[in-house]
């Protein structure tokens, strides 16, 4: 599932890589303009790209104040560009204790209210940490679920299924899960989760993937 961050209407100086290039070449680089090329990176895979833009993005931001829906789009993608080509939970620890420094350095050169913004994102990369330490059934779910805000629903995978090997029926690991499997599109395997926490305990929360699944399929008198 792609994720792709929203801008708003401005005149469009990024459409493609090429154009992503020249605005990073170029002497003068706005927000607006960053949030386009994000976009265009974002789209095309380009999270060596995705990395650079967003921390120009956070940069250019400066004294004033942003959107703060906006700030934390390109916070949480700086975050998954930093998680590029982790593929083990035990890379992680390392890797988002360098992303939180480097977090906590960018947040000291902004705005107030901006700044609250990239802390709090960076207070959720520490709560990631402690979480993979912990290592408890409760954590993993829990951490699956942070995995997932920042982009990557297959280490949310992995992270869950460790406490499913402990608890099968956990119901909130269950649909953690299937919540996971939605991101990456396998409704086959997302379904087959739900159906089976939907058996142990019907919540909200697994009413509420259900009706994403269904709106996924394009069924949507069943959502």
């Amino acid at each position: 599932m792609g994720y792709l961050v929203s801008f708003r209407q401005a005149p469009q100086v990024c459409a493609t890589i090429d154009d992503v290039s020249r605005v990073l070449a170029s002497p003068r680089q706005s927000f607006e303009d960053l949030l386009q090329c994000l976009h265009v990176s974002q789209s095309e895979g380009r999270w060596d790209l995705v990395d650079e833009v967003a921390r120009r993005a956070i940069g250019s931001i400066g004294n004033r104040s942003i959107d703060n829906f906006r700030v934390k789009d390109v916070v949480d993608l700086f975050v998954r560009a930093r998680l590029e080509g982790t593929r083990a939970l035990e890379e992680l620890p390392g890797r988002l204790t360098t992303v939180a420094a480097e977090l906590r350095n960018l947040a000291g050169h902004l705005a107030p209210d901006v700044r609250m913004t990239v802390r709090e994102v960076e207070g959720l990369v520490q709560e990631l940490i402690l979480l993979l330490n912990d290592g408890t059934v409760p954590s993993l779910v829990s951490c699956s679920r942070l995995l997932r805000r920042f982009h990557r629903p297959d280490l949310a995978v992995v992270a869950v299924e460790q406490a499913l090997r402990r608890q099968p029926e956990n119901v909130k690991a269950l649909n953690t899960r299937a919540a996971a499997y939605l991101d990456m599109g396998e409704l086959g395997d997302a379904y087959a989760d739900l159906q089976r926490s939907w058996r142990r305990e019907r919540t909200m929360y697994n009413a509420n993937i259900l009706s994403r699944y269904w709106g996924l399929r394009g069924e949507w008198d069943e959502a």
